[in-house]
Formats: C-alpha cells, sequence, structure tokens
C-alpha cells in the first residue's frame, strides 16, 4: 500500500474461488469455455461472464434482485467479476492495473480448476 492508501499488490484469489464456485452452481461446464487468451475482465464481453453467456447486471439483478450499484459492486467484487473499491484505483492506470491482475489470477484459478478436473 502506498502512503496515498492506494493498494499496489493485489490478491483476488479468494474472491476468484467465489467466482468459480458461482460459475459451477449457475453454468455448470462453462468455465472450460473460457478462452483465456481472450480473457480480459476490463472488458464486458471478454470477461468471465461475458465468455459464459451472461452479462454482470442480468447476473445480479438473478442473484440478489435488484440492480442498484449498492447492490451490483458488492456482488460482482465478492466474486472476482469486478473490481470498484476505490482502493484499487491509482492515478497511473486508475483501475487498470487491477484488472491486470485480477484477469492474470483468473487466468491461473482456470487453469488449476481445470486441470484438477481432469482424470489422472
Amino acid at each position: 500500500m502506498t502512503n496515498s492508501g492506494e493498494i499496489t499488490a493485489y490478491d483476488f484469489r479468494s474472491q476468484i474461488q467465489a467466482g468459480i464456485a458461482w460459475l459451477e452452481q449457475n453454468r455448470p461446464g462453462k468455465l472450460a469455455e473460457i478462452d483465456l487468451a481472450e480473457l480480459d475482465l476490463y472488458d464486458m464481453w471478454s470477461c468471465v461472464l461475458g465468455q459464459t453467456g451472461g452479462f454482470i447486471a442480468d447476473d445480479v439483478r438473478d442473484s440478489v434482485g435488484s440492480l442498484a450499484p449498492n447492490a451490483v459492486n458488492p456482488w460482482a467484487d465478492a466474486r472476482g467479476f469486478r473490481v470498484s473499491d476505490p482502493l484499487f484505483y491509482n492515478e497511473a492506470s486508475g483501475y487498470g492495473a487491477a484488472y491486470a491482475a485480477l484477469t492474470e489470477q483468473w487466468r491461473e484459478a482456470i487453469k488449476s480448476r481445470l486441470g484438477a478436473l481432469v482424470p489422472a
């Protein structure tokens, strides 16, 4: 963390595990369809939900019954589908560095999860 309170090291692993659990419950088998080369959590079409046939607003509404920002942001943040906490914002890149880290951590989690599902 910097003197200005910005977070400089990003660890989204617990949120991503919650996101994987949500996907496996709500979109079984879709995790394997994600194109890791195209994955970009900053882009609504290339993000996890976009690539698995969803849209964050629909998923939030279906899960928590509201599209209000105070429902959308916490739901999506808790599952690693987006970054909205102001602590992740920095002057140099906005939310870019946080989204880059989130995307890379999703790639690693998907590889790990899919590897665990393949019988030896």
